[in-house]
């Protein structure tokens, strides 16, 4: 605490962001109205890790009374190196009254016991006292010994003093300028926005140990029975043991869990993250199974996109770990119990992977931003979307949003904020200047295609854009330089002719009427393919009239450590691959995957839990869908995508 030029070390009782009565301690008081610190007296300012925040407190001062003295009212025993509340009962002090508060101090020293100085009330003449046993045998108390000095709190004037709040000065703020790209603000608009983002600082984190605890919506766990689901740990590597301790250390440390003695325990394993860091992850399946669905209403996302077609400023912005902000109802948390070797852990926080995350996340932001939809501010489990007519109204859009996330005590990963946009990337759309379009990124798979080299590839890709030849004007004739390359007595030649060709029917599937916009009033279908050296994956909806339209293709070459898996990993990995490119189409709605490998019907019961499948199981344990095998020549856009090869990023 910084008072003026000098500085006191004090420890504080951490509090909630609002600000509330406090109670200085005797020694600070006496410090400033003896002068010991007399830049507190002439400047009437404290700071509290200085910043740019001011309130106004009022700062009694007490008159201290220090003729009562408090008696054992019974005789007490303190076990050896312990401590236990004592009962006081007060002498010689005619002028306290019930409810007072009080202060309590040593009656005299004594090198057996200490006793702790605080503020408590009086309750029938009586309070209690916390005694600690210095000894290393018990300490009687007698009955009516003198025990403590009172000094009654008597409040006699108030002065206003002001204080400027903020959070920890081990926070480092984020350098928006250095990380963020506004170029596209002019010199006011971006001091404007800068000034904002310094002014709420506090509700930006960049890892969990920063993060708040919102307890608006508690997470409930509701079960078709009663019967716990334990299971054994999953062995961990030996050279990966340092790692889980340091994984638990970390979550314990940002209240995410807590030891537990819970019946119901599920395995945990490390995952390792793009960047090769790991993260812990629990394998909630067993309890996923038995859990019954909550079916929240999320919001509609075509209504979603629709109200950002006439705006043309857009911020989006994401939580930090949002799930782990949630609370879990306290009758519940045990039913999130985690094994390991280090110990048996409940999540304090919701977890990622359990049923019912994303419904119940939902219904918390949906009571965060209660109110705001007309006001053209959205959001979809944790990412929240403004948009804008005018940089002003924006800034003042964002002020509300970011005051309401301070309410709720949420906070967001600046990393993943992008403001005061002219164009944006929101659920699969790209939105700018009252367009809409589809997220060009997922048409890259298509568009990066390069021609086939055999007349194996050149089937391959009539047979995707036969499927789709009703919706190719003059498709036969645009089509008929490649046909005649199917023929065996045709030499394979390639010329500008067949190239055109190729491009035109390429150019027709990522444009109207053969690419769809997504409905999300009705259900996804996820195509996926894997073939030996690549992945390939379709999402698609169908029409009135129940052909299937593609809404977004991605596809990915497989590594050279992929290219050794068996077949049944591949098309695994393929589904993991499809569900994760598309999750902000997928995530927290019902979806149908086809796949040309039949026993992938029944991947979510293997029980390997050292394969790869089972860790790659753990990624789509948060999603809901049904796979169903469709063999290979019906299941022709991915088919395609897994075969075709594709343009490096530096190629034109």
């Amino acid at each position: 605490m910084d008072c003026g030029n000098n500085i006191l070390k004090n420890d504080l009782l951490e509090v909630k962001y609002e600000f509330c009565r406090t109670i200085w301690g005797n020694l600070w008081k006496h410090d400033v109205e003896t002068g010991q610190n007399p830049d507190v007296r002439s400047n009437r300012s404290v700071e509290i890790n200085p910043s740019s925040q001011n309130c106004n407190l009022g700062v009694h001062t007490a008159e201290i009374n220090s003729n009562c003295v408090e008696k054992v009212c019974k005789g007490v025993t303190v076990p050896p190196a312990s401590q236990r509340y004592v009962r006081l009962v007060i002498n010689n002090c005619n002028s306290l009254e019930d409810g007072q508060l009080i202060m309590l101090g040593k009656y005299q020293e004594s090198p057996n016991y200490l006793l702790a100085r605080a503020i408590t009330k009086i309750e029938d003449n009586k309070c209690l006292a916390l005694v600690m046993n210095l000894k290393d045998e018990p300490l009687h108390l007698n009955k009516n010994m003198l025990l403590a000095k009172v000094e009654p709190v008597l409040s006699t004037s108030a002065e206003e003093f002001v204080y400027n709040v903020t959070e920890n000065k081990d926070k480092k703020s984020f350098n928006w300028e250095q990380n963020h790209d506004l170029s596209h603000l002019d010199a006011v608009e971006k001091a404007k926005l800068l000034k904002l983002l310094e002014k709420y600082d506090s509700i930006f984190a960049q890892n969990i140990e920063e993060l708040g605890e919102c307890d608006l919506v508690q997470h409930q766990i509701h079960l078709t029975d009663n019967i716990p689901t334990r299971q054994r740990p999953y062995r961990v590597p030996y050279a990966l043991k340092p790692e889980m301790r340091r994984q638990i250390n970390i979550l314990l440390e940002a209240g995410i869990i807590q030891p537990s003695n819970s019946p119901y325990a599920a395995p945990v394993l490390l995952v390792r993250k793009p960047d090769g860091s790991y993260r812990l992850v629990a394998d909630l399946r067993k309890l996923n199974e038995k859990t019954i669905p909550d079916n929240f209403p999320l919001p509609n996302l075509t209504e979603m996109v629709d109200m950002l077609s006439w705006a043309k400023f857009f911020t989006s912005m994401d939580l930090t770990s949002g799930f782990h902000q949630m609370k879990m109802h306290t009758d519940h948390a045990f039913l999130t119990g985690i094994a390991t070797e280090f110990g048996v852990f409940e999540f304090k926080r919701l977890p990622f992977g359990l049923r019912n995350a994303s419904a119940s996340f939902q219904r918390l932001m949906s009571i965060v931003l209660a109110g705001l939809s007309h006001l053209q501010i959205g959001c979809y489990i944790a990412d929240i979307i403004i948009a804008s007519k005018s940089v002003e109204d924006h800034l003042s859009k964002l002020e509300i949003v970011f005051k309401r996330l301070i309410d709720a005590n949420l906070r967001v990963k600046p990393s993943k904020c992008s403001f005061l946009q002219k164009k944006v990337t929101y659920l699969g759309h790209t939105v700018s200047e009252g367009q809409v379009f589809p997220d060009t990124k997922n048409l890259d798979s298509i568009r990066k295609a390069v021609p086939p080299k055999n007349r194996k590839q050149v089937r391959s890709f009539l047979g995707l854009t036969g499927f789709y030849r009703r919706f190719i004007p003059n498709y036969s004739k645009t089509a008929l330089p490649l046909t005649n390359l199917t023929k065996e007595n045709v030499p394979f030649n390639w010329s500008i002719i067949e190239q055109t060709a190729f491009e035109t029917l390429k150019n027709a599937l990522t444009l109207k009427p053969c690419l769809k916009l997504p409905d999300f009033s009705k259900p996804f279908t996820l195509c996926t393919d894997a073939s030996k050296f690549a992945l390939g994956a379709v999402l698609v909806q169908d029409d009135e009239s129940g052909f299937q339209h593609p809404v977004a293709f991605a596809s990915r070459k497989l590594s050279k450590s992929e290219i050794s898996y068996s077949v049944v990993e591949k098309e695994t990995l393929g589904v993991v691959f499809g569900v994760t490119q598309f999750k902000s189409y997928l995530y927290g709605r019902k979806f149908t995957v086809y796949s040309d490998q039949q026993c992938l019907s029944r991947v979510k019961s293997f029980k390997d839990p050292t394969s790869r499948i089972s860790r790659w199981l753990l990624t789509l344990q948060e999603y809901a869908f049904d796979i169903i095998h469709k063999p290979g020549r019906l299941n022709l856009m991915a088919d395609y995508l897994s075969r075709a090869t594709y343009k490096k990023e530096s190629e034109p």
